[in-house]
């Protein structure tokens, strides 16, 4: 498994911490740093661990994230469709325009369902 803590090529940093509520089957993501060429397999190895049978919510803490490139808006593209394709919620959470703008001016905000907070994203 890749260090999620790891400095890839390029400098760019990505941090991803866990948390599991077994009460909920609720998993939270806490991602922080940059989701872009560099960090993206790290972000999408990630995210495909957590998508898995046994998770009913997976919710991807974004507000620590400071750039949201293609390459990432791919990787969350294909976690929305795994966890489709597995009956999963997958949930986003932030307001923060780094990663906002990227989903607006793709299209791809209406492919999300997007919380202000972790609390309301595991709620709803």
């Amino acid at each position: 498994m890749v260090d999620p803590t790891a400095t890839p090529a390029g400098g760019a940093r990505l941090d991803v911490t866990a948390e599991h509520d077994p009460e909920t089957g609720s998993v939270v993501l806490y991602i922080a740093g940059e989701v872009d060429l560099a960090t993206a397999d790290t972000f999408d190895e990630q995210l495909r661990g957590y998508l898995v049978a046994g998770n009913t919510r997976v919710i991807l803490e974004l507000t620590q994230v400071g750039f949201l490139g293609s390459a990432g808006l791919a990787a969350l593209v294909a976690a929305a469709r795994r966890a489709d394709e597995l009956d999963l919620a997958l949930r986003l959470v932030t307001d923060t325009h780094p990663v906002l703008r990227p989903l607006e001016i793709t299209g791809l905000r209406e492919l999300f369902e997007i919380r202000k907070t972790v609390d309301e994203a595991i709620r709803t």
